[in-house]
């Protein structure tokens, strides 16, 4: 659901997609709700949609994803994965789930959200 004063996810211009996506809390083990950019070959993650300085920076370069198989009731999974690292985050129904697995190159976008 989307708050009073939030967007929703939405594509902006052709080499941008944003909107919300929840990811595993490291301490908590809860969901948290992050608002997430996909730009230039760069992936953000702000707490909200109107903050200015992200709290995470990813460079896409090598990064394949995919629909994840870890999922959680009533969350499903995009797995987020390179050579040495991989990462999830969740959305609410399968449809905002597709992604056509890729991996990002200095030449393609990525649009996960």
């Amino acid at each position: 659901a989307v708050e009073e004063g939030e967007r929703e996810g939405e594509e902006v211009g052709s080499h941008m997609k944003q909107g919300w996506l929840f990811k595993l809390g490291a301490k908590t083990g809860g969901f948290r709700r992050r608002w997430c950019k996909v730009q230039d070959n760069f992936f953000y993650e702000f707490k909200n949609p109107s903050d200015t300085v992200p709290s995470r920076v990813i460079f896409l370069e090598g990064y394949f994803f995919a629909e994840g198989k870890v999922n959680k009731p009533g969350y499903y999974a995009i797995e987020m994965s390179c050579k040495d690292s991989v990462r999830w985050y969740f959305v609410k129904s399968q449809d905002d789930r597709k992604v056509e697995p890729a991996p990002v190159t200095t030449t393609t976008t990525c649009c996960i959200v």
